[in-house]
């Protein structure tokens, strides 16, 4: 296995155990939050949204694990930000180009 395969396969890894230990973290927390807060008085939304929070913290982890995990971001929105953003270029006196980004 060559340097850089091996340093690439490390990073994965490093990332992937940082994805699980918070997945472990967020799920010890949230099962003493519900337990801590749970009684005859709780409401079951209070415990549900509880829940939803770890759902939102382990899929996210989950993401973060992906090497290209930018992409998997971006990829819902590339279509909505490269048709609502055009961009213009154009020469000043100085002539260095300036980017100018208009909102549509």
């Amino acid at each position: 296995m060559s340097r850089n395969n091996a340093d690439r396969l490390i990073k994965i890894i490093k990332r992937s155990a940082i994805c699980a230990g918070i997945c472990v973290l967020s799920d010890v927390l949230i099962m003493v939050t519900a337990v801590s807060v749970t009684s005859d008085e709780t409401l079951l939304s209070t415990l549900s949204s509880v829940y939803d929070i770890n759902m939102v913290v382990t899929t996210a982890s989950v993401f973060f694990s992906f090497e290209s995990w930018r992409k998997i971001f971006v990829a819902p929105f590339a279509s909505c930000l490269s048709s609502q953003t055009s961009v213009h270029t154009q020469k000043n006196s100085t002539s260095a180009t300036n980017v100018e980004i208009h909102n549509v």
